[in-house]
């Protein structure tokens, strides 16, 4: 049979798993609330089942270090991509205590990284590995909550438009090629460019009253 005691003023529970006296802190101030963290506890260890560790002493470290190894081993993401959006990450959360990021401190992360002009794009693919870093220590019994971290939303992609760069690469001929197929797509690809940005109308003389030129123009 457990019970709970205080100690200055959070209140501690001593339980037993396998006839071995356990004693550690409930976290709570409130004796009802301590005495629920013990019947968990005494519930788990009558089922057999392995005590949670203490939420609050698990940090962000532990759990990017949990994720690094989680990548590395299963090869289920690039390694060089994950520790692109890692290092962000960890200049932020870094030493902060897993059980208080949630969405509050994502939000926070977030504005923080939309002030340095990054697209929100790059914030979401953050925040997925975030996400997956908490799933994980979740999966682990690190984490005895799932947090609800928001996407942002992102800019509609560009449809039927050509960058300058890829533009001029296009139009370069590859080395030893003929030109003759590759001049038609340099024209067609011209016009597209063209069509995009129209040109503004001549202006009429003043007065009003279209020249001579394109007068005749105008009637043929």
């Amino acid at each position: 049979m457990g019970s709970v005691y205080r100690r200055g003023s959070i209140f501690w529970m001593k339980y037993y798993v396998n006839g071995r006296a356990v004693r550690e802190s409930t976290g709570k101030e409130k004796e009802k609330e301590a005495e629920q963290v013990l019947k968990v506890r005494e519930g788990r260890a009558a089922a057999g089942l392995p005590a949670l560790p203490r939420a609050d002493k698990i940090r962000y470290d532990e759990a990017a270090a949990d994720l690094r190894r989680h990548y590395e081993t299963t090869g289920s993401r690039n390694m060089v991509e994950a520790e692109k959006h890692l290092n962000h990450l960890d200049a932020f959360f870094r030493g902060q205590r897993l059980v208080g990021i949630g969405g509050s401190e994502a939000t926070t992360y977030v504005a923080q990284r939309q002030a340095k002009g990054v697209a929100n794009g790059t914030i979401n693919r953050e925040l997925a590995v975030l996400t997956k870093m908490l799933r994980l220590a979740y999966e682990n019994r690190k984490l005895l909550r799932m947090p609800v971290i928001r996407k942002l939303k992102e800019a509609a992609p560009r449809q039927g438009f050509f960058e300058r760069e890829h533009f001029l690469a296009v139009r370069r001929p590859p080395r030893g090629s003929s030109s003759r197929g590759h001049d038609r797509l340099h024209v067609r690809l011209a016009n597209t460019e063209r069509s995009a940005h129209p040109r503004a109308p001549a202006a009429r003389p003043q007065g009003g009253h279209p020249s001579a030129g394109s007068r005749h123009h105008e009637e043929r």
